[in-house]
């Protein structure tokens, strides 16, 4: 019987250690420790983490201002990521986007998480285009961390981006994350970023994508990527990120209105992050 409690008592203390280390984890989530892993589709992490110029589709993710990216009026994203091959680092997103003449509409959700251990995420977008070359767009999002017995928090924050397309060939954008700066506990708070970012297609087949990311207690960062169509629905990528430095590379196939992509990254000390995106435009 001594020997059964002892157990117990054994047991109950690795637990706690378990479910205290995953709190850790997730808090830095909102914090520094995972500022360098954001949650970006499978096509943009492919190109070095690239958030700010890439699609319509990464509005729902990165910057809000890319609604007016193509000309697809309803565009639905699925996606996942894995971050080092553990199942309790899995990431899932899916989203919307309704677009109307000069203005756009998007939702974003993400989760999480185990059982004892999970974050939701419910992002609202409003995006209008200002002028003929120049949009600009606001996301609202509500964060909850659900610790299970330990209790329940919420996270209120906001983003801002820009978009503009000088031409063909040409694109820039500039978005803010997290620009309310938002309270975590008495001694957290979520970390503001500022993203600058640029795209340049010198042919149909060819893409080149860079991207500057300055979170406010970091060094500056910087991605880059190369984009190659292989054939008409057939593409090709890859790219890069500094500190740390991480090497990306993917694969992407699209129809008339379905669009898959694949990627992977890999991390010098922590190993491999994957992701997987689908979408379906109209």
């Amino acid at each position: 019987l001594l020997a059964n409690k002892n157990n117990l008592h054994i047991f109950t203390m690795i637990k706690t250690q378990y479910y205290i280390a995953y709190f850790f984890l997730f808090m830095s989530s909102f914090a520094t420790a995972q500022s360098n892993m954001n949650l970006v589709s499978a096509a943009a992490a492919a190109l070095g983490g690239n958030s700010t110029t890439l699609s319509s589709e990464q509005s729902i993710l990165g910057n809000p201002a890319l609604f007016a990216k193509d000309n697809h009026k309803t565009i639905f994203s699925l996606g996942a990521q894995n971050r080092f091959q553990l199942s309790e680092l899995n990431l899932f997103h899916a989203g919307a986007l309704i677009k109307k003449k000069n203005s756009a509409l998007g939702i974003a959700l993400q989760y999480n998480g185990v059982p004892d251990f999970q974050r939701y995420s419910v992002g609202l977008m409003y995006g209008r285009r200002l002028f003929s070359k120049l949009d600009i767009a606001t996301r609202l999002h509500f964060s909850q961390l659900d610790l299970n017995t330990y209790g329940k928090k919420g996270i209120v924050d906001a983003d801002l981006g820009l978009y503009s397309a000088l031409n063909k060939q040409f694109s820039f954008g500039f978005w803010v994350k997290n620009l309310l700066h938002s309270k975590i506990s008495t001694v957290e708070n979520t970390e503001t970023a500022l993203h600058l970012g640029f795209c340049y297609a010198p042919s149909e087949k060819v893409r080149f994508c860079a991207e500057t990311e300055k979170y406010i207690s970091q060094n500056i960062r910087f991605k880059g990527g190369i984009e190659y169509n292989v054939a008409k629905n057939f593409t090709i990528r890859a790219g890069a990120q500094s500190s740390p430095i991480m090497p990306s590379f993917g694969l992407g196939y699209k129809t008339k209105n379905i669009k898959i992509d694949i990627a992977s990254s890999i991390h010098q000390n922590l190993g491999l992050v994957n992701a997987v995106n689908v979408g379906y435009a109209l």
